[in-house]
């Protein structure tokens, strides 16, 4: 991994930390925060700084961090919904 310094830090992931390559948003390799809503809105889910707080930090992350960011909040939404599913059954025991 190369050094990572002010000058450079955009040409890496921002989560992983993973150099990346100068065609990799033309291969789909690399994802703009900033340009994507989801994205921006769940790595603010799994950490607790604001926007403000990103502004000089990478632009981008990686495919795979894209993709496990994905898989988090893919769990998360299984983990809410067997919450509600869980919590009907309860609540419909309790009324009977």
């Amino acid at each position: 991994m190369s050094e990572i310094t002010h000058e450079n830090m955009q040409s890496f992931c921002r989560t992983c930390l993973d150099e990346l390559g100068d065609k990799s948003s033309l291969l789909g390799e690399k994802y703009s925060i900033y340009e994507n809503e989801d994205i921006e809105k769940l790595l603010l889910s799994c950490n607790s700084t604001t926007t403000e707080d990103f502004e000089d930090f990478p632009q981008f992350i990686c495919y795979k961090c894209h993709k496990k960011l994905q898989s988090f909040s893919d769990f998360r939404d299984k983990i809410m919904q067997s919450h509600l599913f869980l919590n009907n059954i309860l609540k419909e025991h309790k009324d009977t």
